[in-house]
């Protein structure tokens, strides 16, 4: 009797770690609905049998796909059960990676102070452990932090710190995540030329790889670097390809914020109508999500467009809630941005640029439209 309860757990285990493989198989092919689906059927049957490891497993891989597909309440909510789980299997890694994924869904939320606590306590354990692979997915995660807090110089730096790390395992995936990166860091640096040129290797090494998620996010970057050199058709046509994989995978994050670039760059070229239709489909992505910096994008473009319809005022009441809200989220450089938008709105256009100076960034605006890296 024991002997067959015996075989039947270990039959229902290996059922369960099957369907983990085959989710794992998903999420690495992008196919985050899909994959979530198996993460749960996976947990379910891992609870059955009463097995911690590959109820972890099941957690983490929950909480992945939920944060890539937007839904950062409930990747926060799962990262934070893996975390227990392995704290319950005295699994000190696996304990610190749940946590770094905890740190990469209150980024994506915005959320950068609460985000760089816990980079920094799981960066402390993977230097105590030399986990160079951890270290260097940790140092590229506070990167995205650093800039969303509008410290891209620094973000800039610790991607630079990973990548070197990065270099002798060769696994070109992570590069590419780090060259991407570094590529966005550079833009809102001010250093086009630079973006552009990360982008454009890791579009690269995306494209041998087929990986969908990092290709589209080489091809937005590429073409907010056109965008920024002024070369708009260009840029269009990268968005255009960036939308097309972000809507096959359904990723509403990236895609959000690569409909906010069309819609500037529609501003840039006089589009008015089709640029405010873009700016409203990324803040309807924004607003699911809970993208609080996303919002503050959204205001940024759409006050624009009021501002070049001769709506002013209206222009000037969204600019005041950017101000108000940026400042409060300690978004520093998209605080600069809506001062200076504003003071230029009032006719006070030589104020405002020293937020520029102290983030050491080389931007400067001419006027309204203002092309916002």
């Amino acid at each position: 009797m024991g002997g067959s309860v015996d075989s039947r757990c270990s039959e229902d285990k290996g059922l369960a770690y099957t369907i983990l493989d085959r989710a794992e198989d998903l999420l690495q092919r992008n196919h985050f609905t899909d994959a979530l689906k198996l993460y749960r059927r996976a947990a379910r049957e891992f609870e059955g049998v009463d097995d911690l490891s590959g109820l972890f497993e099941s957690f983490m891989g929950m909480a992945h796909c939920y944060r890539m597909l937007g839904r950062y309440d409930r990747a926060t909510e799962y990262y934070r059960d893996a975390r227990e789980h392995a704290r319950r299997l005295r699994d000190h890694p696996a304990y610190h990676d749940a946590n770094v994924g905890i740190g990469l869904a209150l980024r994506g939320m915005g959320l950068w102070k609460e985000a760089l606590r816990h980079f920094q306590r799981s960066l402390k354990y993977y230097r105590r452990s030399d986990d160079r692979e951890a270290i260097s997915f940790t140092l590229w995660s506070m990167a995205g932090a650093y800039r969303y807090k509008g410290e891209p110089l620094k973000a800039i730096e610790l991607l630079k710190e990973a990548l070197r790390l990065n270099n002798p395992s060769g696994d070109d995936i992570a590069r590419g995540y780090i060259l991407n990166a570094l590529g966005g860091a550079c833009r809102v640096s001010g250093l086009t030329e630079d973006s552009l040129r990360y982008y454009t290797e890791a579009n690269e090494i995306f494209r041998k790889k087929r990986d969908t998620f990092g290709l589209a996010y080489s091809y937005c970057g590429i073409g907010n670097a056109h965008r920024m050199l002024m070369d708009y058709r260009e840029s269009v046509g990268f968005f255009r390809r960036a939308l097309r994989l972000y809507d096959r995978i359904g990723d509403i994050v990236s895609s959000a914020y690569t409909h906010w670039s069309l819609g500037q760059t529609h501003l840039m070229t006089g589009r008015l109508a089709r640029a405010k239709e873009c700016f409203e489909r990324a803040n309807h992505y924004f607003r699911i999500t809970g993208d609080h910096r996303g919002r503050i994008y959204y205001l940024l473009g759409i006050s624009q467009y009021y501002a070049m319809k001769n709506r002013r005022g209206v222009a000037r009441r969204l600019l005041r809630r950017a101000i108000r809200v940026s400042e409060e989220m300690g978004f520093s450089l998209e605080h600069c941005h809506a001062l200076h938008l504003y003071n230029h709105i009032i006719n006070e256009t030589d104020k405002g640029l020293d937020c520029y100076k102290r983030a050491a960034v080389g931007l400067s605006f001419k006027g309204i439209p203002f092309n916002i890296p």
